[in-house]
């Protein structure tokens, strides 16, 4: 895990302009990499590349890495999990190497393969920037998931990327102009969806794509991987291996790894997977609890670690956890607004992890490959009268009916229901902020969301795979990596911590695809072959436990002492996006709360 950064420019940088501005992205981004700085100025191209050293600690590893001649170089963000197996490939095919990196693999293969076929062969987390000094092309490139995040600015000058938005506004050639529509899509959704930035000038590359940057321009844009349906039916036996083989692969650096443990199944497969991996009571688990609260699972983490030989610490966030100076710091370590109570707790689980290791592995990715959340029980049903095509016909018109209890409103609230896209009534199930509370505030949704359209992409390509899959899809394309992942980063790497997430490894999601419905949810109980396997490896009667998630006691929070700061800002972020009213929810509170304190920092 680093930070990378760089420009592709209309014109050569004088070599003072390059300095600093090589200088400007470091400063952004040195949490990332805390370990060392790699520039590479070539007349109109600047790299730059903080180091956080995971695997070959050497100054071999230092980046960029290049290939044989120095005419093909890369930056890296992430890991590169099968580099074993590409490097034996490799060198038979007579490539020499310099160093022990999993990344130096990378200019390699685009040598060989080209830079689709380059990156299809890569199983790992990555986003990275290669530059062919031949062509004068720049790739801009990001993992299948989205799991690193890569961020873009097209301007006069040419096009900045990095790994965060604050390393992209570095370069004072982009504007820091915000986008109206993305701050009411903030509060719809807690979280800015991508490809939108919060800043108007600022993108996100998307999941399994790449971008050519060609004298300072953006030449093409190009899908290299998409989640698809599979045609193969796997079994559970497949999920097993798969997933024992990624984590397995996920234990390899050359410092100390550890595992996030709570009571639940997900983080718990993967602690017992690591623990078999590895000599007894060597596996070293952080647990966050909240003592006093409903929400304090750590009771059930520590039963798990004793039966699994694991080192268990304690994490203690009180009650009143939320203080002024935790909310600062969340804000401090924040690229962009994240409405998400839980980085909280991730960023004192973080802080704590830091002294200790440099690489955690999560359980994250469980619930949206194997149908973990009470919103996996099934859509919406609509009465047999709805489904005529005389109602649907006529359903748009009788969606704009008066909102109510009688017949009247029944009949408006049903033609909404069918007159609108299956993935976006979907999506409900995702809204911090319903239209009607919107419209309360005095916003109003905007038409070209992009959350809407990525969640009707990922329901129309799973038509041939049933309505589960076709809900996951939508869940993968949009919260997982938009808030899920982006959370985790942004607070790991707040302490140059590397996160890692076995679940979301490429086979494990192949595997998961073709797994039949049964095997993932049967009525109110998700994850089976999952809670069927963590009945096997962790203790009596916790895999039979109700879901509870990373979640944070905002309401106990919010009467503390940083109640009266998050209220203060909250308006602030209201106002911001145009609203005006008061607010109910604790969790569109801290949302409002987030946005103001972020867009009010220097």
């Amino acid at each position: 895990m680093c930070g990378l950064g760089g420009c592709s420019n209309r014109a050569p940088l004088p070599e003072r302009q390059a300095h600093s501005l090589a200088e400007a992205m470091s400063s952004a981004l040195r949490r990332r990499g805390p370990d060392g700085l790699g520039t590479h100025c070539d007349d109109d191209l600047l790299l730059v590349h903080r180091r956080l050293s995971i695997i070959d600690l050497s100054p071999a590893g230092a980046q960029p890495l290049w290939n044989e001649d120095r005419t093909v170089c890369v930056i890296v963000n992430g890991e590169i999990y099968n580099f074993r197996e590409l490097r034996e490939l490799l060198i038979g095919l007579g490539h020499r190497f310099r160093s022990r990196s999993d990344s130096e693999v990378i200019p390699h293969l685009y040598e060989e393969y080209g830079i689709s076929a380059c990156c299809e062969r890569l199983a790992g987390m990555f986003a990275f920037a290669l530059w062919d000094s031949r062509s004068r092309e720049l790739f801009l490139v990001r993992d299948r998931l989205g799991i690193k995040p890569l961020v873009v600015a097209e301007h006069d000058g040419g096009v900045t990327f990095a790994s965060t938005l604050p390393g992209v506004l570095a370069d004072g050639r982009v504007s820091r102009s915000l986008r109206e529509e993305a701050l009411t899509s903030f509060l719809t959704w807690g979280f800015v969806p991508s490809p939108w930035s919060v800043v108007r000038a600022a993108r996100h590359v998307l999941p399994g794509s790449w971008l050519r940057v060609r004298a300072g321009a953006v030449a093409e844009e190009h899908r290299w991987w998409t989640d698809s349906p599979v045609e193969a039916a796997t079994t559970d036996r497949d999920v097993r291996q798969e997933l024992d083989a990624a984590v397995r692969s996920h234990l390899v650096a050359d410092v100390p790894v550890g595992v996030l443990l709570s009571g639940g199944i997900d983080s718990g497969i993967i602690a017992a997977l690591a623990a078999l991996a590895l000599p007894p009571m060597a596996l070293h688990a952080w647990t966050v609890s909240h003592p006093g609260s409903e929400e304090d699972e750590y009771d059930d983490a520590m039963r798990a670690a004793s039966h699994l030989g694991v080192t268990d610490h304690e994490i203690a966030i009180g009650a009143t956890g939320l203080t002024e100076d935790l909310f600062e710091r969340v804000l401090t370590g924040m690229d962009e607004p994240l409405g998400v109570s839980s980085l909280v707790g991730l960023h004192q689980l973080f802080q704590a992890i830091a002294p200790e290791t440099r690489v955690i592995l999560s359980g994250d990715g469980g619930d949206e490959l194997f149908a973990g959340y009470d919103w996996h029980l099934g859509m919406p049903s609509v009465p047999a009268w709805a489904e005529r095509p005389t109602f649907r016909k006529i359903a748009p018109w009788l969606g704009r009916l008066p909102r109510g209890l009688g017949p009247v409103g029944v009949i408006g609230q049903v033609g909404r229901r069918v007159s609108r896209h299956p993935a976006s009534v979907y999506l409900d199930k995702l809204r911090v902020c319903s239209k009607d509370e919107l419209h309360t505030l005095g916003l109003n949704t905007p038409q070209n969301d992009p959350m809407e359209q990525k969640a009707v992409d990922a329901w129309d390509r799973f038509a041939s795979a049933g309505e589960l899959e076709r809900m996951l899809a939508v869940d993968r394309a949009t919260a997982l990596v938009d808030e899920m992942l982006a959370k985790v980063d942004t607070s790991s790497m707040a302490y140059s911590v590397e996160s890692r997430v076995p679940m979301l490894a490429e086979g494990v999601l192949r595997a998961s695809k073709g797994l039949p419905r049964e095997r993932k949810r049967r009525g109110t109980t998700g994850k089976l072959c999952l809670r069927e396997w963590y009945a096997e490896l962790g203790p009596p009667g916790l895999a039979a436990r109700d879901k509870t998630g990373f979640n944070s006691p905002m309401r106990e929070w919010m009467s503390g002492s940083a109640g009266t700061l998050v209220r203060d800002w909250a308006a602030s972020g209201l106002h911001l996006s145009g609203g005006r009213g008061l607010m109910d929810s604790p969790r569109l509170t801290f949302g409002c709360a987030v946005l103001g304190a972020w867009a009010a920092r220097p």
